[in-house]
């Protein structure tokens, strides 16, 4: 329920309160109290029940409760300050300030623009959940992936018994000595990985593949070819939590565990696919809908350009004069056509745009 309890005992602008007894507005009887809070020049008044209001739609009850007197006075203050600074800048015609008031056009029709985008597009194209299912499995082309498989692997060389605790006694070894014990090593190694979970601890121990160790053996998302064979096809052959190896090539003994495998194709949907088929779905019908109705404001389009400066240079005009009006409201004036004025300039190689010229950037402009 909604509850303020108010307490107001002084002055607020110019209405006092005079010995006004403590109450409490809930829900239910704050239209009841309708007596003015300020009031101020121009008119202006406050009364409670629009305090209640604001108070309510502020993020000072966000989660209820009860709002002592100086908080609910300090807030009555800042509406009324508020109120009191909106009739100082209503006095002031925005207008002759030609750069503030081309800024806050600019903001303004970017927020008008997006909520017709919204109200006119974006609301129209929302999908429901068995549409966008529907959607996913009609799309094989478009969600479809390569076979891929996400991996960890451990690289295990002599050189981790060459320059590990033991090193003296293993330097002393000849080659095929030291090879027997690099693939007892690799043994060992292998016995310490009692299930998929361990495997990243174990390749931060003993892993000599540097990047890999410090993402405790992580190698990622791989696609069939990215390695050469016999990488390749043993990590392949590997299914979700399968440990490949060890097996021996040129740069050393491997060990690889596949932590996801995803065959080529369209797979089951999930929340990923989901979330994906959703955005794709949403894209394909804002575009159509954006569309058609860019094509039908375009169809009533009409733009008119001021004879007076058609074959002037609009650098040397001054920025403020009016350029062309679009659909008998909207002004474009000199300022925004420079904005296009060089690159027309250096797309025909010309010194200044001729008035055939300006009407198609101006045109352009009001698009």
């Amino acid at each position: 329920m909604k509850k303020i309890h108010a307490l107001l005992l002084a002055v607020i602008v110019v209405t006092s309160f005079g010995c006004t007894p403590s109450f409490t507005l809930t829900e239910k009887n704050f239209q009841e109290y309708k007596f003015q809070v300020a009031t101020a020049d121009k008119g202006y008044s406050l009364e409670m029940p629009e305090v209640y209001d604001d108070l309510y739609r502020s993020n000072l009850l966000n989660l209820g409760g009860v709002l002592d007197t100086t908080l609910v006075r300090n807030y009555i203050d800042s509406l009324v300050f508020d109120s009191l600074i909106g009739f100082e800048a209503d006095e002031i015609n925005l207008s002759e300030y030609y750069y503030q008031y081309r800024l806050y056009k600019l903001r303004y029709y970017d927020l008008l623009l997006r909520q017709f985008l919204k109200k006119m597009v974006y609301d129209k194209a929302e999908s429901d959940s068995l549409e966008i299912v529907d959607y996913y499995y009609a799309n094989e082309k478009l969600f479809a992936i390569d076979e891929q498989i996400n991996l960890y692997h451990i690289l295990l060389t002599k050189n981790s018994l060459l320059n590990g605790p033991d090193s003296l006694k293993f330097r002393e070894l000849n080659e095929e000595d030291l090879e027997n014990a690099v693939v007892s090593l690799v043994d060992s190694v292998k016995s310490l990985i009692t299930s998929p979970d361990k495997f990243p601890e174990i390749a931060s121990q003993f892993s000599e593949d540097v990047g890999a160790k410090k993402g405790r053996g992580y190698v990622g998302w791989t696609k069939r070819g990215k390695y050469p064979d016999p990488f390749d096809s043993v990590a392949f052959t590997l299914r979700n939590g399968d440990i490949g190896g060890p097996y021996q090539d040129d740069n050393g003994w491997h060990i690889i565990m596949a932590d996801e495998y995803y065959p080529a194709g369209l797979q089951p949907i999930n929340n990923n696919l989901y979330i994906a088929a959703k955005n794709s779905l949403q894209t394909v019908k804002t575009n159509k809908i954006g569309n058609h109705l860019i094509d039908s404001l375009l169809a009533d389009y009409d733009v008119v350009v001021n004879k007076d400066i058609a074959d002037k240079n609009v650098y040397i005009v001054d920025g403020q004069t009016w350029g062309a009006i679009i659909n008998g409201i909207d002004t474009i004036d000199c300022n925004e056509a420079r904005s296009l004025e060089q690159s027309y300039r250096e797309k025909f190689n010309v010194l200044n745009t001729t008035p055939e010229m300006k009407a198609k950037l101006f045109r352009q402009l009001g698009e």
